[in-house]
């Protein structure tokens, strides 16, 4: 489980080779590997880097001073690459913002004698870390606390992503790369939401997406934190993949809710207070639970998103119409449309089947 992101700077005024026993026409190389992912990992051999499982990935060469030196796209699953860049602290960045510092070459000393420093690694660098760019996980979990108690009460989150948190359980989206490419994914669905009729800011899209950009830029400041911007793009990709899925899936409103608490049938005489609605809708619909939520979650860990999200659109013939409907429709019949698309979502547990012969009898309640 992830702990920290570490940064590491090498330098050769650090490592306090004595003068006296380097000469540049001796260069040996400086040899490391690190795993970055479980199935990523970058070794670097004086100018050479070879970056294995990366395949897809653009990894660029920048300097301390923030001046991009070179981009090169990943386009073999191990794939060697010559900087050819001067001695000094470079920064080697990928599109999913693996981080590794990196020193240029290590002089050693004449006359073949081996330098004590070649087979340094990278714990030996720890201390040198930079505190803004650093992944806590207590620091996240406890931000994450707050986003919980702040959320409490309200609609908006299901308690099983409240209860989820609080458990201290391990984080779905972000991980000590940065973020995972499965929220893309979730985004890819999230910016098609206006087109059934829903805005987009119902999921926090644009927090998100600003959150993602300052994660994987490292742009931090003051109020925005690394630690506190994890956090709340944890907690809001959670809260938006759950909402979209379960909303497709069993509609965003509850018709036992919203249609049987419309006709008052009985007051209390002394507070006015309703003390029963008639009932208007008894159709046996299904409806979503705790469980659901849960295998939702599951989902999110079985990096299963874009399946997920697949599965839970409806697929009836008269959804689809109401869908391209919408496009063209204005005003009250755009209205109209919405609601029929929303009635489209909600699914009979015993429902009637579309195609071949049918008789269907609907014999209204009286009351």
């Amino acid at each position: 489980m992830m702990k920290r992101l570490l940064v590491y700077a090498f330098s050769m005024a650090t490592l306090m080779i004595p003068a006296s026993m380097l000469r540049a026409s001796e260069m040996a190389d400086f040899a490391i590997e690190q795993t970055i992912e479980e199935d990523i990992t970058i070794s670097i051999n004086g100018q050479t880097v070879t970056i294995s499982g990366a395949q897809g990935q653009t990894l660029e060469v920048i300097s301390l001073t923030g001046r991009k030196l070179m981009t090169v796209r990943i386009d073999s699953p191990a794939q060697r690459i010559e900087l050819n860049v001067p001695k000094g602290c470079y920064i080697l960045k990928s599109i999913l913002a693996l981080i590794v510092l990196l020193t240029g070459l290590l002089l050693t000393g004449c006359q073949g004698t081996k330098s004590t420093h070649q087979d340094i690694t990278m714990e030996a660098f720890s201390d040198m870390k930079t505190p803004d760019f650093v992944l806590d996980l207590d620091v996240i979990r406890q931000q994450l606390r707050q986003q919980v108690k702040a959320d409490s009460g309200k609609t908006a989150a299901p308690n099983t992503i409240h209860k989820y948190y609080k458990a201290e359980n391990m984080l779905l989206w972000v991980n000590r790369s940065g973020v995972d490419s499965k929220a893309d994914t979730l985004l890819k669905w999230l910016h098609g939401a206006d087109e059934l009729g829903m805005k987009k800011s119902a999921f926090h899209v644009d927090e998100i997406e600003r959150d993602m950009k300052r994660l994987r830029t490292l742009d931090f400041d003051t109020q925005n934190s690394i630690n506190m911007v994890a956090a709340r793009l944890e907690y809001n990709l959670t809260k938006a993949f759950v909402r979209y899925a379960a909303g497709q899936r069993f509609g965003f409103t509850d018709p036992y809710k919203m249609l049987n608490q419309m006709d008052v049938e009985k007051k209390d005489t002394v507070t006015g207070n309703v003390l029963k609605y008639r009932e208007l809708f008894d159709l046996p619909m299904e409806r979503v639970s705790a469980s659901y939520y849960e295998s939702l979650l599951s989902k999110i860990r079985n990096d299963s998103v874009d399946v997920c999200l697949n599965d839970v659109q409806p697929k009836g013939k008269y959804y689809q119409q109401m869908k391209e409907m919408l496009g063209k429709a204005t005003g009250e019949d755009r209205k109209r449309i919405l609601c029929n698309m929303e009635r489209g979502r909600w699914r009979q547990r015993r429902p009637i089947p579309e195609e071949g012969k049918r008789i269907v009898v609907n014999i209204p309640a009286f009351h």
